[in-house]
């Protein structure tokens, strides 16, 4: 059985990466990332026995998150503040 050809002009999406990858991005422990995955907290991709994730999937969660819980530093310093 043979592949379907792809259009020359297709964009490759963003590639898989695995929870180490996925973990150093954010600066967590992968046992960290493990248990946000098993809440449903992190978006991510199960791919038969595999866990994968897109970074800017994470970064949009991790941007998300912290706006939620009132973190200016997901936006940046307030007004006036040094950076």
């Amino acid at each position: 059985m043979s592949l379907p050809a792809i259009a020359a002009d297709r964009v490759d999406p963003e590639p898989f990466v695995d929870v180490k990858v996925a973990a150093r991005f954010l600066g967590v422990k992968a046992s960290w990332l493990y248990d946000q995955v098993r809440v449903n907290k992190v978006p991510s991709y199960k791919l038969g026995a595999l866990r994968r994730f897109r970074l800017s999937e994470l970064e949009g969660w991790a941007l998300a998150a912290g706006r939620a819980n009132g973190d200016q530093a997901a936006d940046g310093p307030p007004d006036g503040a040094a950076r």
